[in-house]
């Protein structure tokens, strides 16, 4: 087949969804097909204006005959399958508001803001023209049913490299290369926004575990705004406690080296840093507003919202305690989502709905 796969914008440094595109065009082209990558919405126009203009210059590239199929992560006025890796839109902006210095003005901002109400107009054609709708989640699932009833939803959680991701490996020692004893706890936080994957959170945990007698640090992966983290970690008292890695482009050594991932994010549709981690043996604790989960029970916990200190605390320290078994645990959950089989799934969705679309 000759597919596209399409999103507006990409960052340079990578991350969940540029790795997920770049495993996605790999095993398209290991079954033969041909593969481009329509990206890069047009930096000269504002956000909102720009978005529409790509989606515009995408609508042109799918009726110019080049491609039998296409497949898009990002605002589009359609594809032959939509599978939105954001969520739903509005779903992501809640979280954001909640972490706004006035929350009650983010919201006002973002139901009036002409790049806000250009995102829903695309979110809304794409979920009623593109012949498949495919829901990385099942939270984003229901999310996406909410916003269209008719639309043609099908669930295909997103699955994770279980030979690259796995507890035999290369190992980074966090202790060593941060300075820690090795009797000391190894928390790991991933994450390129830290207020909505939950930083503070994190940072009210490490201090509760502090509080408890044992001992810990949090290592830190990912960007975000240092300065705002580093104020809060001196204002609990752990700022001596935390270390900040930037990005990192193979955390799979810091996976099978840390004891514990914690992620108590405010929203994210799936995440890859969840599956990863468990596919490394590393226990989890996020929040329900995390779609990607274990399919077994042990290895993997999760509380009400990134609010609930008392709660994450327990549960980092129950699993933090669990040694082996909760190791053990965390990979069998993830043993059923393997990405070449959901890769393959994927394809067949494709070939489905491949063929000229209708102008």
């Amino acid at each position: 087949m000759r597919v596209a796969l399409i999103a507006d914008r990409l960052r340079r440094s990578g991350g969940g969804l540029e790795r997920y595109l770049a495993d996605l065009r790999a095993f398209l082209e290991s079954r033969g097909d041909v593969v481009a990558l329509l990206a890069g919405s047009p930096r000269t126009l504002p956000r909102g204006a720009r978005e529409i203009a790509f989606a515009r210059e995408v609508e042109r590239a799918l009726h110019g005959g080049g491609f039998e199929t296409s497949l898009a992560v990002r605002h589009v006025l359609r594809a032959h399958a939509y599978e939105p890796h954001g969520g739903a839109v509005d779903a992501g902006l809640g979280a954001r508001a909640e972490v706004a210095p006035v929350p009650a003005l983010a919201r006002a901002a973002h139901r009036l803001a002409p790049k806000f109400r250009a995102f829903r107009s695309l979110e809304r054609s794409a979920l009623d023209r593109s012949r498949a709708v495919v829901a990385i989640s099942t939270r984003v699932a229901a999310d996406l049913r909410a916003l269209a009833p008719r639309a043609p939803v099908r669930e295909l959680p997103l699955g994770i490299d279980l030979s690259r991701f796995s507890p035999a490996g290369p190992r980074l020692d966090l202790r060593a290369a941060l300075g820690f004893p090795k009797a000391e706890a190894a928390i790991l936080f991933v994450g390129h926004d830290f207020d909505l994957k939950g930083l503070p959170a994190a940072l009210r945990v490490l201090g509760r575990i502090q509080a408890q007698g044992r001992r810990a640090f949090l290592a830190v992966a990912g960007g975000g705004s240092r300065r705002r983290a580093l104020g809060l970690a001196r204002l609990l008292g752990v700022a001596d406690r935390v270390r900040f890695l930037g990005t990192v482009e193979d955390p799979a050594p810091l996976y099978r080296d840390a004891d514990l991932l914690l992620q108590p994010t405010r929203y994210d549709p799936c995440s890859l840093a969840t599956l990863e981690a468990l596919a490394c043996g590393l226990p989890v604790v996020t929040t329900s507003r995390n779609g990607a989960e274990g399919d077994g029970v042990g290895g993997f916990a999760r509380v009400d919202g990134p609010e609930e200190d008392d709660a994450m605390t327990r549960a980092a320290l129950a699993l933090l305690g669990g040694g082996k078994a909760a190791r053990a645990a965390a990979r069998a959950s993830v043993e059923g989502r393997d990405a070449r089989r959901r890769f393959e799934s994927l394809r067949g969705v494709l070939g489905e709905v491949a063929g000229p679309l209708e102008r």
